[in-house]
């Protein structure tokens, strides 16, 4: 069987089989060049979520394959605003599988770092989510850290979360995080259990890769998180989030207890020597 990616005119039959293309093993995926990219981007901006989840599908097997797509970037980006929920996430999923290609990874996380800056609160929160999946892809997102700790004040509790879930995502590839704690911190007291819930598993995770000096402030405000009257209330009110919450934190408090100790240790020895 062989498909052929085909004009806007002719999506009436081409709609019904982009996704299978997108799959196909001895076609898109091995044969897709450069030249091909312009006729995916075009259907980025078509009305059927099936066409833009395919062409999103199109565009990620292209970057696995190592062509460079840098030029539907712009595209993708657009579509984070989407009305459809669906094609936001799908979009948000697609950039983080394009960043790991080397050859568009500085034009995505670029148009990202843009976006966070776009009134839209459906673009911002979809530009952090995909941050966070360019981080979990195991990619560098340094440079997007300023403009994340930025974003842990946005008046919108879903891109307060995300960029919370980004920077955590980004720390667990090592990247310094220590100037997101006092934003992070904050939102221990958020009204949203979500972005609450995100902030912990932040801290946490900046707390096993900072210094000592971050790991005293984690611990002195996980301590006074877990005896605030609004955390203690919702063993009762949300239990499941309670229970991953208090056991995450009491985890990371015994690995904090840990690295402390043996910090205090070495420094001892040092000071003996």
């Amino acid at each position: 069987m062989k498909f052929m990616l085909v004009d806007r005119s002719q999506t009436t039959i081409f709609r019904r089989h982009l996704p299978t293309l997108a799959r196909w093993k001895d076609g898109i995926e091995t044969r897709i060049e450069e030249k091909r990219i312009a006729r995916i981007i075009r259907l980025l901006g078509d009305s059927d979520e099936k066409v833009i989840w395919g062409a999103d599908e199109a565009l990620c097997k292209a970057a696995e394959k190592g062509v460079d797509i840098s030029a539907a970037v712009s595209g993708l980006v657009r579509l984070l605003g989407d009305p459809n929920e669906n094609v936001r996430w799908n979009t948000a999923e697609a950039l983080g599988k394009v960043a790991g290609n080397e050859r568009s990874r500085d034009c995505v996380i670029n148009a990202l770092i843009g976006a966070m800056e776009n009134p839209d609160v459906n673009v911002r929160w979809g530009a952090v989510s995909a941050l966070g999946k360019v981080a979990e892809n195991g990619v560098d997102i340094s440079e997007a850290v300023s403009g994340l700790i930025g974003l842990l004040g946005d008046p919108n509790g879903n891109v307060r979360g995300g960029a919370a879930w980004a920077l955590c995502k980004a720390t667990e590839n090592g990247v310094d995080i220590s100037a997101a704690v006092s934003g992070l911190v904050k939102l221990l007291g958020d009204p949203d259990v979500i972005v609450r819930g995100r902030a912990v598993w932040a801290l946490g995770r900046a707390a096993e890769n900072g210094d000592l000096g971050i790991l005293a402030a984690v611990t002195a405000n996980l301590q006074t998180f877990m005896q605030t009257p609004r955390f203690r209330g919702e063993r009762a009110g949300n239990t499941l989030w309670y229970t991953e919450v208090a056991g995450y934190i009491d985890k990371i408090m015994r690995k904090i207890s840990e690295r402390l100790e043996f910090g205090s240790t070495v420094v001892g020895e040092g000071a003996t020597a």
